[in-house]
């Protein structure tokens, strides 16, 4: 099974292993679940006007990388009604300092956890001090499995970012 690259593809995969294992009917129920859940969330995010930057770290420095358009994680962060730094790039892409540091995100997001207190970590980054994220407190760590794996957990992870991102909507 390749790695979904979108929301849809993930619920064409769940599809696909329900159908080789013979269980069309649950795998059918997980992706109703999911997409009840996930409008819940898409209505709450529509409704809000001043969105939220978002700056989504998957692996720490020195060699950061994150994600533009076409990656399921950049879905997520617009159904909550965020917008992510980096959406005006393709896929997965590296980065560095200088670019999180001018686009001053609201709020930053890691999955990393590979590393101790990666929270911590991004918060003592030398030049990282200025922005807004970390000025106003807002860098939190989700977990990497629910937020990464491309299957039904996602929604766990969203509600997470959500939480994290938007507390009085959420």
């Amino acid at each position: 099974v390749p790695s979904s690259e979108s929301i849809e593809e993930i619920y064409e995969d769940i599809l696909f292993t329900a159908q080789v294992i013979n269980e069309e009917e649950k795998g059918q129920e997980i992706i109703d679940n999911m997409k009840s859940e996930i409008e819940s969330i898409k209505e709450i995010g529509d409704t809000i006007a001043d969105k939220k930057t978002v700056y989504f770290e998957i692996a720490a420095a020195p060699n950061m990388v994150s994600f533009g358009e076409g990656v399921f994680q950049n879905e997520m962060i617009e159904i909550i009604g965020a917008t992510n730094t980096l959406g005006d790039l393709e896929g997965w892409v590296s980065i560095s300092d200088e670019s999180i540091v001018a686009a001053n995100p609201d709020v930053i997001i890691t999955n990393v956890s590979y590393i101790d207190n990666p929270v911590e970590e991004i918060k003592s980054r030398a030049g990282w001090e200025n922005i807004n994220a970390i000025k106003n407190g807002e860098v939190y760590q989700i977990d990497d499995n629910k937020s990464s794996v491309p299957n039904h957990n996602i929604v766990i992870a969203l509600k997470d970012m959500a939480k994290k991102i938007y507390p009085d909507k959420y």
